[in-house]
């Protein structure tokens, strides 16, 4: 775990990971990734420091606030990878026969969970 004044963050190591059944999987080198969603007093020190819009965050605004956390917004695969936890060894692992429900479908989580305790 990376500890930083906007949040902890944690490493998620190199490797490939299934996109789909059709796609070349791709393999990424390790990066950091933030450990829980931006907290709004953190956010709220941000607008507070630059000016920026607090209400209706856009594109460009969460641009600036990585550029002012010292962070950068992860790309689609990062974030794919993330939160996936996704590998080419575990790829069954990501939904498992437990996962599916009649049908075929995919069950869905409908209680909250603590952050960082979801599994």
């Amino acid at each position: 775990i990376l500890k930083t004044p906007a949040g902890e963050m944690v490493i998620v190591p190199e490797g490939e990971f299934q996109v789909s059944s059709w796609e070349k999987p791709p393999k990424l080198p390790p990066f950091y990734i933030d450990k829980e969603p931006v907290a709004r007093a953190v956010y709220d020190r941000f607008a507070a420091e630059t000016g920026r819009n607090a209400d209706r965050v856009s594109l460009e605004d969460e641009k600036a606030f990585c550029t002012w956390a010292g962070k950068r917004l992860p790309t689609a695969d990062e974030l794919a990878k993330a939160g996936r936890g996704a590998t080419l060894e575990n790829d069954v692992s990501i939904y498992g026969v437990a996962g599916l429900a009649r049908g075929g479908r995919f069950r869905c989580a409908l209680d909250a969970s603590e952050a960082g305790r979801f599994r």
